[in-house]
Parts: structure tokens; sequence; C-alpha cells
């Protein structure tokens, strides 16, 4: 659930938009747009790969969640050494998580079952971000880990990790970034998450506000 504090940020956050023109927003959409156009597709294969979870389509992973899966399945290959941590929790308490149908697909591809931990606990992106950095802290630390997930969602992603101090690689589960209309509606939904984000962060830092901020560091 949001909670109240989330909703209030949320009811500043529109409120910051709409006294700027627009203009706050437009710089968070660019922020989302630029990271989604120039972050890498590859890098070099590090020994903690995490997965971000996506809604799973009629309780399997959908065409988004496989190109992230076969991403991380693409790192491990490169370093078999590696751990993959898929994260995502389910919609209710009779389904299966989105971790746990993102690490059976893995396992189906020819993934050591061994080498795929699964994070579940959680409902959003920060909450998993930090629920990993609580029980994995030695795989979080000993190397940059790498964060897999689409183009679109990488600069949410890297700022939530920023205000929690995870150091990390981005990579891209897409080669290239499609330029389309279901693209720019992501671009502009991620955009006003990561305004909203933004906003309750330098709100509560600037009020001190230790409850909010034990939320997001």
């Amino acid at each position: 659930m949001i909670g109240l504090d989330g909703l209030a940020m949320l009811a500043l956050s529109n409120f910051i938009i709409v006294i700027t023109g627009g203009l706050s927003f437009a710089w968070s959409t660019i922020h989302v747009f630029r990271v989604a156009k120039n972050s890498p597709s590859s890098v070099d294969s590090n020994e903690t790969i995490l997965v971000f979870g996506i809604c799973l389509e009629n309780g399997a992973p959908g065409g988004d969640y496989i190109l992230r899966l076969d991403k991380a399945h693409k790192l491990l290959r490169q370093n078999e050494s590696a751990t993959i941590i898929i994260l995502g929790g389910a919609k209710g308490p009779e389904d299966r998580s989105e971790a746990y149908e993102g690490r059976r697909y893995l396992i189906n591809k020819g993934a050591p079952e061994s080498r795929i931990l699964i994070e579940d606990k959680s409902r959003n992106t920060l909450e998993n971000l930090k629920e990993v950095r609580r029980e994995h802290p030695l795989l979080i630390k000993k190397s940059l880990p790498i964060f897999v997930t689409n183009r679109y969602h990488l600069a949410r992603c890297g700022a939530l990790a920023e205000g929690l101090g995870i150091d990390n690689h981005l990579c891209s589960a897409e080669e290239r970034l499609d330029f389309n209309l279901k693209t720019v509606a992501l671009i502009l939904k991620e955009g006003l998450y990561l305004h909203w984000y933004y906003v309750g962060k330098i709100f509560s830092t600037v009020t001190n506000n230790k409850t909010m901020l034990k939320r997001i560091t």
C-alpha cells in the first residue's frame, strides 16, 4: 500500500508539475528517455545479477519479462559462478509470484537451479531493493550488481538504488530503444513515477522527516 505519506507526496508532485507549467515533469521524462536510449545492452558479467520482475500475463512471464530473463540467462552463461536474484512479489495470496515464475522460466531454459535466488516478499521496486539489501548484503557489496530490466524502467531502478546506497551497473534487456507509441506511453509513465520519487526524497530530506527517509534510504 502507498500510505498517507505516499499519497501526500503524489499530490505534491502533481502540484509542482502544475506550478512549473510541466517543466519539472519534462525534466524527469527526458532523464528517463536519455537513460533508456544510452544504457548498454551488455556488460561484463559480475557475481550478482538482479532481474526486476513485472506483472505476469495469464500466470506466466510476458514479453517484457521474458526479455529481462533472457538477458540474465545470457549474462549467467558468460559467468557461470554468478548468482541471479529475481525480484517480484505476487498479486494475491493464492497467486505465484513474479520471481517464482521467472525462476521456473530460467530453469526450463537450462540455468542451474542453485544459481538462482528469488525475492518475492515485496510488491514494488523500492521494497524489492530494500529486501535484497537486507537479505543478501554480501552479494550486493562484493561486486557491483548488474540491474537487468527494460529500457524504460532503468532510470527509476537506478534512482531508487542510488537512494538506498546500492552501486550498480545498468543493463538493458533490449538491444536498442524501439521508439513507438507503447514506448512513449511507458516513458511518460516512468517520468511521473520518477518525479513523484524525487519530490518525496527532496521533501523528506529538507524537512528531516525520519519516517519518510527510512522508507527510501
